[in-house]
């Protein structure tokens, strides 16, 4: 099968993960979307270490055919733009965290995007080292309004066959797993960013309530857009934070260090929804509005 040359924008932890991906099939180029970007030149696996050969994005190159976005929510859609009007021909695959631009880019570029959620994960040694710490799957799939016969759904059938770090699944029913994900970060990310507690306090019973009250909020959210419900929601963030127990959310450290976070495409992106149908969301307006306030201090 021929070389597919790789675009990946965001080199952090996934980034990283998805050069080590993507460099087993093809080239892979790095967009500096911010100045004076250094790269990685290693992630280490269990058992073995792997050379990170992406090479800063020449501007002569116009043979990009993927391209990843692996950068925060809150750059993701001018982003995506700007690379998806450079490179007409390439599909985009976005693997951000928060929802909303998944869904204005489909609108904006029909037939040339992917939709993915992962739980791979990577931790940053020192400036130039990941370590992947999570082995999870990377679950791939065409927005509901693709077509079959969009390059994204030709390009998916290549990632298809795919397999390394990031183990690429692809799936018909892609939207459902996003709503899973955006479910575990806006309970665990406001929560553990607010108190800044590592994921597994959350286990204690005095989160029981709030989570409960995230779930139900959410829950009654995706019956009115009649996605199919996830069972036991309250179950699941107890075991995303047992497994995850002795990691710290993004978001808790975006607070700590005084960056801006992602809650506006996360609790933000479903209070948006929720208002569309007037559901009451007395929680994620909570924990909204406490992240928010909590990014301007």
């Amino acid at each position: 099968m021929p070389a597919i040359c790789s675009l990946i924008a965001g080199p952090g932890a996934i980034g990283a993960l998805a050069c080590a991906q993507a460099q087993l099939y093809g080239p892979v180029w790095a967009y500096a979307h911010r100045p004076k970007l250094s790269l990685a030149t290693e992630c280490r696996r269990t058992p073995t270490s792997v050379p990170l050969l992406w090479q800063p994005l020449s501007a002569a190159e116009d043979t990009v055919e993927l391209i990843w976005i692996c950068c925060k929510a809150y750059q993701a859609q001018a982003t995506a733009e700007v690379l998806l009007n450079r490179y007409p021909n390439a599909v985009a695959i976005l693997l951000h965290n928060g929802m909303g631009p998944q869904q204005q880019l489909a609108k904006q570029f029909p037939g040339r995007l992917i939709w993915g959620t992962t739980t791979c994960g990577a931790l940053k040694l020192d400036p130039y080292t990941f370590q992947q710490t999570g082995y999870g799957t990377s679950h791939l799939g065409l927005p509901p309004s693709s077509s079959a016969r969009s390059p994204a759904a030709a390009m998916l059938a290549r990632l298809a066959t795919w397999h390394g770090p990031l183990n690429p699944i692809v799936t018909e029913q892609v939207e459902p797993l996003l709503w899973q994900k955006i479910l575990i970060n806006a309970v665990i990310n406001p929560i553990t960013a607010a108190h800044q507690i590592r994921n597994g306090q959350l286990l204690e019973p005095a989160f029981a309530a709030e989570i409960d009250g995230l779930c139900g909020e959410i829950g009654q959210l995706m019956q009115h857009l009649k996605l199919p419900a996830i069972a036991n929601p309250h179950q699941l963030i107890q075991k995303v934070a047992t497994l995850t127990a002795e990691n710290r959310s993004s978001m808790a450290e975006d607070v700590r260090t005084g960056r801006p976070t992602e809650i506006d495409y996360i609790t933000g992106f479903l209070l948006h929804q929720a208002h569309g149908f007037g559901l009451a969301t007395p929680f994620l307006a909570k924990w909204h509005k406490q992240i928010a306030q909590a990014g301007k201090s």
